[in-house]
């Protein structure tokens, strides 16, 4: 199996994850937090969305960033009490949205595209598809964090399939 079809088929699971995260809460629930350390389910899934305009970035996707102020990682944002964001299935629907536009174009990414030099990425220089691997794995980092806040606020374990 080719790397891109690897990336493609962890991509495929990494969207299935985070709708079987998300299955069950409220949008009230989504605002509560486990510890008082941790982030709250709406901040998290607003990450992970905004995650997934890298991912439209890379595959050449233009679209507008939504939350970015809300979401942004590195350090720049942090979950908050008492706030008006969005509501959770409002984030679900970006991320569906995003989801269809994005899988075709990575599906249509050449080798020569994927080994693309990218100049001062957060990680450096690096290439396509060293991106698209490292953003498969920020995504599913932080899916699990929804899938341990499920279980901490009473909820089913998520489900795999």
């Amino acid at each position: 199996m080719s790397n891109k079809k690897q990336l493609l088929m962890q991509y495929g699971v990494l969207h299935k994850w985070f709708r079987n995260a998300l299955v069950d809460f409220t949008d009230e629930e989504t605002n509560q937090r486990v510890n008082k350390n941790m982030n709250h389910v709406k901040w998290l899934a607003g990450h992970i969305v905004n995650g997934q305009y890298a991912y439209a970035l890379l595959a050449g996707v233009k679209t507008e960033r939504k939350w970015n102020d809300l979401f942004e990682g590195m350090g720049k944002t942090k979950a908050l009490d008492n706030y008006p964001y969005p509501g959770i299935e409002e984030i679900k629907a970006e991320w569906e949205h995003l989801h269809q536009s994005v899988t075709v174009k990575l599906e249509e990414l050449t080798e020569d595209e994927l080994e693309k030099e990218l100049q001062g990425t957060p990680l450096g220089d690096i290439k396509v598809i060293d991106l698209w691997s490292f953003m498969n794995i920020h995504q599913c980092y932080h899916i699990g964090q929804l899938g341990i806040l499920r279980r901490g606020l009473g909820k089913d374990p998520m489900s795999l399939r």
